[in-house]
């Protein structure tokens, strides 16, 4: 596999695509599997309930540091993760599975295709980023019967050594 490298033009487009596919590559507890992924947003309104669990992947901010004068700037990239789940029922309280059970088992799953071989090695998308994990407040939030799930993402840019 040929790595983009960090000075190319298309760079950027092929760290999200990595990243992307590394998320579209996420497995689940109970069988569960995405039935939609997308790289652009959409709220849970305009994602029919049959294309769900749907994966979002929206990109965020970027955060460019100078540190050294005339020296490299440090990029740290963003994104978030965001799965749509229709959970018929959640409104009663005997449900099979809870809506929660459905949430952690998306939340892990996404946590696990952070991992790598062996274990608690840099997850470099493929030696493109020096780093990729998730940091900051995983949100679970169950209205009615919809499911929204947010995943913050940060990524080191640059070369790998």
């Amino acid at each position: 596999m040929t790595v983009t490298a960090f000075d190319d033009l298309t760079y950027l487009e092929e760290v999200y695509v990595a990243l992307f596919a590394l998320l579209q590559a996420a497995t689940f507890a109970a069988g569960v599997k995405l039935q939609t992924s997308m790289r652009a947003f959409m709220v849970p309104d305009q994602v029919a309930p049959a294309d769900m669990p749907a994966l979002i992947l929206i990109e965020g901010p970027m955060h460019v540091e100078q540190k050294v004068v005339f020296g490299p700037a440090k990029w740290t990239l963003t994104a978030l993760a965001a799965l749509y789940v229709r959970a018929e029922g959640t409104a009663a309280p005997n449900q099979s599975p809870l809506s929660v059970t459905t949430a952690n088992s998306l939340i892990w799953g996404i946590r696990k295709a952070f991992e790598t071989t062996p274990p608690y090695e840099k997850q470099t998308l493929g030696g493109l980023v020096v780093h990729a994990w998730i940091d900051g407040e995983v949100l679970p939030e169950v209205t009615s019967e919809q499911i929204l799930i947010t995943v913050p993402i940060y990524m080191i840019a640059g070369p790998v050594d």
